[in-house]
């Protein structure tokens, strides 16, 4: 039977436990103890002394990681100590370690905003009456390229306020910049499921799309 790893939390609301153990497999339960959603967090495990692993889960106040009271599951990879490192929750709270928090509260303050930037140009560009509809998927992809896969030092230092965390290391702003840049081309690539000329528009196809990624994101 593989060995019981050490389960601890550092933010109070989010309770970590055994849910399920066969004998080479096994399954821990996160739960909200909070009335406030959990929109993201960080579980990190340890392989050894100085090594460990870290699972960060993000999500939208819309389509929370974990529903005020609700519980979800994780399988661990290892048999090391498992911990809740962190938590945000949906009214911008948190528990856990800062060091931790801030790059959850910068990334998703910095994919909000990007998202704005990218949404903002389709408005313009799909409510403009002089263009048709392969014009319009060609400026499309114009902007979104245009948008700055860096985000602008404002945004970040708003969302690191209130912690003790003055800037964000350069590995976590490494990631950030690299989790922007698949959001631009996971919009851009989106563009290649429309046809023009078919049953939708351009901009129909844009707002259902976006709508339902809006509940999965």
């Amino acid at each position: 039977m593989r060995p019981r790893p050490v389960l601890s939390s550092l933010a109070p609301s989010v309770r970590i436990a055994f849910s399920k153990q066969e004998w080479d497999s096994i399954e821990i339960s996160l739960r909200n103890l909070s009335p406030h959603a959990v929109v993201a967090y960080v579980v990190s495990e340890a392989s050894g002394p100085c090594d460990r692993t870290e699972s960060v889960r993000q999500s939208t106040a819309a389509h929370p990681a974990i529903a005020a009271g609700a519980s979800v599951t994780v399988s661990p990879g290892g048999n090391g100590p498992i911990s809740v490192r962190a938590a945000l929750f949906d009214d911008g709270s948190w528990e856990g370690d800062p060091i931790a928090i801030a790059p959850l509260r910068a990334g998703m303050a910095a994919m909000a905003a990007l998202r704005r930037q990218i949404n903002e140009a389709a408005a313009r560009i799909l409510s403009d009456p002089t263009l048709d509809d392969n014009t319009r998927i060609g400026r499309l992809r114009t902007a979104i390229d245009a948008v700055p896969e860096k985000p602008a030092p404002a945004i970040i230092r708003k969302a690191l306020a209130g912690l003790p965390v003055p800037r964000l290391s350069d590995t976590q702003q490494k990631i950030l910049e690299s989790n922007l840049h698949n959001l631009k081309w996971s919009e851009a690539a989106g563009l290649n499921q429309f046809t023009p000329g078919r049953d939708l528009t351009l901009a129909q196809f844009w707002e259902i799309t976006h709508a339902a990624r809006s509940l999965t994101r």
